[in-house]
């Protein structure tokens, strides 16, 4: 294995160096919640190339890191650098292109996983032996897996038992398993992609059958004709409208993941796909556009966009904001340390802010 990575290594060096390009600087960032990370900074670009978590044990990796004055993109998570660290769940975010070899091997005590939309490229192992890996949310659009030997991504994560396929994923990239180490526990795979997603006989593990298989009620019909899909389990369907208006009554609580309970007033929720219009609050709605920055002033809080970051403004100190997706996964959360809480901009999308004893609020991001 050394070899291949020498060969490539000794390759690379060979090659013409692209004018404009430019040299990885070391650079030390400390996040918002505390995370160290030391990384590489290019014109465009960051990679995080070690991690010190301190205290944290679940992270959401920023998507982007200030150097120089300049917001740049983290595009790479590179080789073993959050190994047999203590992570417990980890949210790689949308603007991430590579996961690289090993980056969170032997992760003993990492149980969630939610890999963003952006990633291309992922390495052999890059979740090896993570013993108490139980969920996966992936979300890549496209990606690709490179292993060897039969080695796969989440080689002996014995525990993983549910995968959940996100809505925008065109392909599921082979090798994300490999076939020396079956998911022994896998029971559960949700897909949400209103695609058929084709894959291999085997594909999560030659032993692995009896699976409870979730896909959109369009795709029925698709997966059960499928000989591949329809060997490894039974398939329903999920016929929840992403489209349907839901009114909440007052003081109701929706509770999200079995764990976050957030409570709403007079609010219709609504999946709205696209909105001509600055930021305003419409029934408890924030709708965010980067263009402006203006929010309702007589709110009690004031929630808007600045800088690359959420603020929520009107909170008082030590009070806490939250930021979490449709899902119920945490994206973000700090404490007021004035009457502001600045939050890192996610992907766009629609989330949930819970900000104090205040009401919440679900926020689309444009």
């Amino acid at each position: 294995m050394k070899n291949r990575f020498f060969l490539a290594a000794t390759i690379l060096l060979t090659l013409p160096v692209v004018a404009g390009a430019q040299s990885g600087v070391n650079y030390s960032y400390t996040h918002t919640d505390g995370v160290q990370y030391s990384c590489s900074v290019y014109t465009d670009s960051i990679n995080i190339t070690d991690v010190t978590l301190g205290s944290v044990t679940d992270v959401v990796i920023p998507d982007s890191i200030t150097y120089g004055g300049t917001m740049r993109p983290v595009r790479e998570i590179g080789a073993n650098a959050f190994a047999y660290s203590d992570v417990a769940s980890v949210v790689i975010p949308n603007t991430v292109t590579e996961i690289s070899y090993g980056a969170f091997s032997g992760c003993s005590m990492l149980e969630d996983v939610t890999i963003g939309t952006g990633v291309r490229t992922i390495w052999e192992t890059a979740f090896a032996s993570c013993e108490s890996l139980e969920t996966l949310n992936f979300n890549p659009i496209s990606a690709s897996v490179f292993a060897f030997s039969g080695s796969g991504v989440l080689d002996e994560c014995d525990a993983l038992s549910t995968i959940n396929i996100g809505p925008e994923v065109t392909v599921l990239p082979e090798d994300l398993v490999g076939s020396v180490f079956p998911l022994v526990s896998l029971a559960n795979v949700n897909i949400a992609a209103d695609r058929l997603l084709t894959i291999s006989d085997g594909y999560f593990g030659s032993t692995v059958s009896g699976l409870a298989i979730a896909v959109p009620c369009t795709q029925l019909t698709a997966y059960q004709g499928n000989s591949v899909w329809s060997s490894l389990g039974t398939i329903t369907a999920d016929c929840g409208s992403g489209e349907t208006d839901t009114t909440i009554a007052d003081t109701t609580h929706i509770v999200v993941y079995d764990t976050v309970h957030i409570t709403i007033y007079d609010t219709v929720i609504r999946y709205i796909d696209t909105v001509y219009c600055d930021t305003l609050i419409i029934h408890d709605t924030v709708y965010l556009d980067p263009t402006g920055i203006n929010a309702l002033e007589e709110a009690p809080i004031k929630v808007y966009l600045c800088e690359g970051h959420i603020v929520v403004e009107g909170m008082v100190i030590g009070e806490s904001v939250s930021l979490y997706d449709i899902q119920g996964r945490l994206i973000d959360k700090a404490v007021a340390h004035d009457n502001k809480v600045w939050l890192d901009t996610p992907a766009s999308g629609v989330y949930l802010l819970h900000a104090g004893q205040h009401p919440a609020k679900k926020v689309v991001v444009m």
